[in-house]
């Protein structure tokens, strides 16, 4: 039986006894194994909404959203390798794209030009061209914005005070 036929008529057995875990969690599978995991999503959480504790929906549900999330192209996690080009442009600011790639060996350099077109988005880089060489800037302003608003939250005096003191503590030790 082909995983179409076998899916319907497993869909057709769920809707007759929609209260069977063991038959939906059978049918997740197939879906999951055909790899339609956006629909073994839904079923392993239709099952865990009938059976919060079912030890075999659970199980469902981490494989499917596992094979929902994919393994980025770098090695390195995005946050971290953003934060990464972000720190590189801090040090040096207005270098070209061949320059960062220079600093991540083990991605290409279409990969960081992917982070750098998410980072551009968010208005963090600021290309400039030169003739025919893309310069890239770090845009302060956005990055100053946010950790205002978020020093605001948590009262400044206090934190700039836990600032110094670190500071002081960091001094001594390296005396």
């Amino acid at each position: 039986m082909a995983d179409a036929e076998l899916i319907e008529s497993l869909r057709g057995a769920v809707a007759a006894v929609p209260d069977d875990l063991g038959l939906r969690v059978h049918l997740g599978r197939v879906l999951l194994g055909a790899g339609r995991q956006p629909e073994a999503i839904a079923e392993a959480a239709e099952a865990l909404r009938r059976a919060p504790d079912n030890a075999d929906a659970r199980a469902l549900m981490g494989e499917a959203l596992g094979a929902m999330s994919y393994a980025p192209a770098d090695p390195v996690p995005s946050a971290t390798t953003r934060r990464e080009i972000l720190d590189a442009l801090f040090a040096e600011d207005g270098q070209t794209v061949t320059q960062l790639a220079e600093r991540f060996g083990e991605m290409t350099r279409f990969g960081v030009m992917k982070h750098l077109a998410v980072l551009e988005e968010a208005d963090l880089v600021i290309p400039v061209r030169q003739g025919r060489t893309k310069l890239l800037y770090l845009n302060p302003v956005p990055i100053e914005q946010v950790a205002n608003r978020w020093i605001s939250k948590y009262a400044a005096r206090f934190t700039s005070a836990l600032v110094g003191l670190d500071q002081h503590i960091t001094a001594t030790e390296e005396a």
